[in-house]
């Protein structure tokens, strides 16, 4: 693993990104490059696979996230450590089951948590009340790291 300066929670989207090349993703990825460490959970292994085996099929999805996670530069962690903050999360808050797991590595690591963008109800849920770690997107952290 790399240095502990530069580490974040990544959610499924970042990732997502970063696998399409897209600007973001790029964001990313050079945030990454410099150093940086990704934080996953063993759930956004599983929306990832998803997510690319609906546009690529099964087999290209397990390749594609090996080859990711074999970079070094995201490490996954299991959910067994943070599963009853995740569920505490989901039941007081209005987000995604894989959001309140993203912001419950967070707050279990006391990393950031990055996002591609913040979704409606998760920006809702933001301004009712703050979570226990920082929320983000990649633009912003790139803007507030350069």
């Amino acid at each position: 693993m790399r240095g502990e300066q530069g580490s974040y929670v990544f959610d499924t989207s970042v990732l997502v990104e970063i696998i399409g090349g897209t600007r973001p993703g790029k964001t990313a990825y050079n945030l990454l490059l410099r150093g940086g460490v990704a934080f996953i959970s063993e759930i956004h292994v599983a929306e990832l696979k998803y997510v690319i085996c609906r546009k690529k099929g099964l087999d290209k999805a397990k390749t594609v996230v090996e080859k990711l996670l074999r970079s070094g530069y995201v490490h996954v962690l299991p959910i067994g450590g943070f599963i009853d903050r995740a569920a505490r999360i989901k039941c007081e808050r209005a987000i995604s089951l894989v959001d309140a797991f993203t912001i419950a590595l967070g707050e279990e690591l006391g990393l950031t948590v990055v996002f591609a963008k913040l979704e409606e109800e998760l920006k809702r849920e933001v301004k009712r009340k703050p979570f226990k770690t920082v929320i983000t997107t990649i633009e912003e952290l790139a803007g507030a790291i350069s």
